[in-house]
């Protein structure tokens, strides 16, 4: 997966991914349960994530939701 091979994390609202995918196929995910939340609400949630979790840090899945 491009994500693991260039060392980045994936940012997904997609539930078959998270549940299909083996953790270690996947570097770090954040992922958006609510489908409903915009964009500009995910943006800053991502940022608030980033003052607290490090990229490097991050090595499962982590719920954006849990931000907002």
């Amino acid at each position: 997966m491009y994500a693991k091979r260039e060392n980045r994390l994936l940012l997904t609202y997609d539930n078959d991914l998270i549940h299909n995918m083996h953790e270690a196929e996947l570097r770090g995910t954040s992922f958006v349960e609510e489908d409903s939340t915009s964009s500009g609400e995910i943006a800053d949630a991502v940022d608030h994530m980033a003052e607290f979790c490090p990229q490097t840090e991050v090595r499962s899945v982590e719920y954006v939701d849990n931000w907002l």
